[in-house]
């Protein structure tokens, strides 16, 4: 069986996976959006002018996400995604990896 995957479907499926894990963790539409906007390798005053909203508020949009998705750094936002080595907020498990297999 051919394991191989273009760009687009990886793009899909990642876009599946931040869906399922931003309802999981009770992230607003807006957090969710501006969370993708950072994974597409937006800065905050793109997603800001993208947004038509604020530096400011863009930053704390990204604050309460990263609260609720128990991380502190964009850098952490991929790991978290894909549930690699990502530690819950005070706790000592890792989520579970999300399966590919489901998106296909």
């Amino acid at each position: 069986m051919d394991q191989s995957h273009t760009l687009d479907d990886v793009v899909v499926l990642l876009a599946g996976l931040l869906r399922e894990r931003c309802h999981a963790f009770n992230l607003t539409e807006r957090e969710a959006e501006i969370v993708n906007l950072v994974l597409s390798g937006y800065s905050n005053k793109q997603i800001a002018d993208v947004c038509c909203i604020s530096g400011l508020t863009v930053r704390d949009h990204l604050r309460h996400a990263f609260l609720k998705m128990g991380i502190h750094q964009r850098t952490e936002i991929l790991p978290w995604l894909v549930g690699v080595g990502v530690l819950a907020a005070g706790a000592n498990t890792h989520y579970p990896p999300l399966s590919f297999e489901s998106h296909r």
